[in-house]
């Protein structure tokens, strides 16, 4: 039971384990059997409740798009959804402005298995279908969001358009058991991502998708107006506003970093990763920048990759925060390097490889010496030893070096030695891979190059590592065929490559 100790959890229980059985007690008698009858108060409840909802939702969107964040925006776009045809809803009221119409009740039928579509990417992150439609979603959202609109103009033009459903009719329970599944598998999702995160903006959307997906119960009622009708109708709103709160709770959190990390933000679970880096963790980004910017851009393409591989080897969500954590973190240490050893053009002498070497010991201990990050100090002590035991400082191997900073140590040396740096050309990604393969088993893990190299060929993989921008495949010229034959060995040519 030591899962029930995790963030999140107890609260994600009791919401899902108090609202469901609540909604199905009020909707069902002797509860759901006592009415209480009242359109206008229905119409401007709903109206007014669901047109703020559909200005917060908009707002969401909003902070999406300008923090360039897909999760925020599948959020935005599932919220859209079920804010603006329940607007719908409460303006076909019976008895107000319309008579009886089939668009009071097929709107609101609607709306949430529109929004689990429209949020669906989410759920499968790491298949082809959320792949690609992560990496579009303002198409997605904007799409769906048109669509929903276009269908509640023509249900407010024409009310009986489409078929309207009857309260406790299979079909109409069908519709609602499986939209209450769909809420459950985004809430349980969210959860993981808290785990990730660590932002309590993300516990917030965890109990709206609870509330959210509760009022689809309605339909086992066969009545309007009844208990459940009316606790369905406010946990519904409760549940748009904890969303959007929550969206805008974590939307906050982006700040400064939203430029510096966007490359990796692209890819999920990696928004959740910069949604809940420690303050600490954004200090020592900025300090990277200002010292060597180059630098800064490697060690964001190296966290965006490690996420993407720790995903693939199926490293549990609280770990691959770490793991993306550490990644990101793994050159901090480089801070301390001097600068003319950083940067300096050509190969380095033996006394400079050694000072060059010192960056993984004193990132560790920079690590180690902050709060909140020593869980992920050894992913950056460890992220030059060798699975042959000759790498360093500790000289650790094989299943002795941590899996994460096995992973890390992978993708650091791809990076390094595919793109163009300022001591060297690039020699692009087929060599790098080519070199990977060559020593994996002596360097590194054999099984985190071939899930790198599985990753790297997936045919949605994202452009920008499929062909690295900047980055030539042809030869590599003279100045690396000169430093190649000066190499003692084979084995020495992956870690004089990748050593800064």
């Amino acid at each position: 039971m030591s899962w029930l100790r995790r963030p999140g959890v107890r609260v994600f229980l009791a919401s899902w384990f108090v609202l469901v059985p609540g909604q199905v007690v009020a909707s069902l008698p002797p509860i759901g059997e006592a009415t209480w009858t009242a359109p206008l108060f229905l119409f401007w409840a709903v109206v007014i409740a669901a047109g703020l909802c559909i200005v917060t939702s908009v707002v969401v969107l909003i902070s999406a798009h300008r923090s360039e964040a897909p999760e925020l925006g599948m959020i935005g776009g599932f919220l859209m959804s079920v804010s603006v045809l329940p607007f719908v809803h409460g303006l076909t009221t019976p008895g107000v402005l319309y008579e009886a119409n089939n668009a009071t009740l097929t709107s609101i039928l609607l709306a949430i298995p529109i929004g689990t579509t429209v949020a669906s990417p989410l759920l499968v992150p790491y298949r082809p279908f959320g792949r690609f439609m992560l990496r579009r979603w303002r198409a997605w959202v904007g799409a769906w969001t048109a669509l929903v609109s276009l269908l509640g103009i023509a249900l407010l033009a024409s009310p009986d358009l489409l078929p309207a459903p009857t309260m406790a009719s299979p079909a109409a329970i069908a519709i609602g058991v499986c939209s209450l599944g769909g809420c459950l598998a985004l809430s349980i999702r969210q959860l993981r991502l808290s785990w990730i995160s660590g932002d309590s903006g993300s516990l917030i959307v965890v109990v709206a998708y609870a509330l959210i997906g509760t009022s689809t119960l309605v339909w086992i009622g066969d009545r309007p107006y009844n208990a459940g009708f009316w606790m369905a109708h406010a946990v519904d709103v409760l549940g748009v506003f904890a969303g959007c709160l929550g969206a805008w709770m974590v939307a906050r959190r982006t700040g400064s970093t939203a430029r510096v990390l966007a490359p990796i933000r692209a890819a999920e679970p990696i928004s959740a990763l910069e949604l809940g880096l420690e303050p600490v963790v954004h200090r020592f980004v900025a300090d990277l920048e200002r010292k060597d910017a180059a630098t800064r851009d490697h060690v964001v393409r190296t966290a965006e990759l490690a996420m993407r591989i720790g995903g693939r080897m199926g490293v549990p969500a609280d770990q691959l925060r770490e793991l993306g954590v550490g990644a990101l973190l793994h050159d901090v240490g480089k801070i301390e390097i001097p600068d003319e050893v950083l940067n300096k053009p050509g190969r380095l002498d033996d006394d400079e490889f050694e000072i060059m070497k010192s960056h993984a010991a004193i990132g560790r201990r920079m690590l180690e010496d902050t709060v909140g990050l020593r869980d992920v100090a050894p992913i950056v002590g460890g992220h030059h030893e060798r699975w042959d035991g000759r790498g360093y400082p500790g000289r650790l191997a094989g299943e002795d070096i941590p899996l994460a900073a096995r992973i890390v140590s992978a993708c650091d040396a791809f990076d390094a030695m595919a793109q163009n740096r300022v001591y060297r050309e690039g020699m692009g990604m087929e060599k790098a891979l080519a070199i990977l393969d060559e020593h994996a088993g002596s360097q590194w893990d054999a099984r985190v190059v071939e899930a790198l190299k599985a990753e790297l060929a997936d045919a949605d993989a994202p452009p920008e590592q499929r062909q690295l921008a900047g980055v030539g495949r042809g030869d590599l010229g003279h100045d690396h065929e000169h430093f190649v034959a000066a190499c003692d060995c084979v084995d020495a040519l992956p870690e004089e490559l990748v050593n800064r």
